[in-house]
């Protein structure tokens, strides 16, 4: 547990040292785009970033069930991984992995009332076509 503690403060701050070279290194439209692309991959668990918490203003009552949200799907998730790790077939597990996080995304978002649903949406900008 105190190496996971390390690890998840050395990659919050290796984000954070990133994310200021970005701010630096490209144009303030190019990084508010980059932004955007990050959270649409990201999904609605970009609320855990303090700074979207921050925007959003997101209450201690609204933190307090993001989190327990996100424990559940970490535990719910666990056997899948164990599956995996054990050999699993990627064609099964995949889909297991994407209806967790369908079913927690929706959780997350109704913790939002409307007015942060609204600015959630503005923060994601335009969908990311990749011409699929």
């Amino acid at each position: 547990e105190e190496r996971e503690k390390e690890l998840h403060a050395y990659v919050q701050k290796a984000q954070e040292n990133l994310t200021a070279f970005l701010e630096g290194a490209l144009k303030e439209e190019q990084f508010k785009r980059l932004r955007q692309v990050m959270l649409q991959r990201e999904g609605l668990f970009g609320l855990g970033h303090p700074e979207i918490m921050k925007e959003l203003e997101i209450t201690d009552k609204q933190r307090q069930q993001f989190m327990e949200v996100m424990q559940d799907m970490q535990q719910k998730m666990e056997p899948v991984m164990k599956e995996a790790q054990k050999g699993g077939k990627p064609e099964e597990i995949a889909p297991k992995l994407m209806k967790l996080r369908q079913e927690h995304e929706g959780k997350i978002e109704a913790i939002l009332d409307d007015a942060q649903k609204k600015q959630w949406k503005e923060l994601l900008g335009k969908p990311l076509d990749l011409g699929d």
